[in-house]
């Protein structure tokens, strides 16, 4: 899954199911000093207008990493996800919302 988060705390979740067959990001093309997302995350850039207008083109190349992810259930329907970041933040996300902790 690839979650969408925009600077004004949005978060949306896109499912492999939601991007896994769409076209590749090739065709488009970003200005000098900045990337097109590549990957799955290209995927969902290129085909979602709505994730494109939103996050804009890439600052710096993608690069993997490896961090904690961890799902807290609360009650029967409320889910909060914790993702560790690279730079040593951690991203909480809750329903369609995201903010730093």
């Amino acid at each position: 899954a690839i979650w969408g988060l925009t600077n004004g705390g949005q978060a949306t979740l896109f499912t492999t199911n939601a991007y896994g067959d769409l076209a590749p990001t090739s065709q488009i093309r970003a200005p000098q000093g900045q990337f097109v997302p590549e990957f799955g995350m290209g995927k969902v850039w290129a085909n979602f207008p709505v994730v494109r207008q939103a996050l804009g083109f890439a600052t710096d190349i993608e690069r993997g990493y490896l961090g904690d992810f961890e799902t807290i259930r609360a009650g029967r329907y409320f889910t909060l996800f914790r993702i560790d970041l690279p730079d040593e933040r951690r991203v909480v996300i809750s329903g369609s919302t995201w903010y730093y902790e």
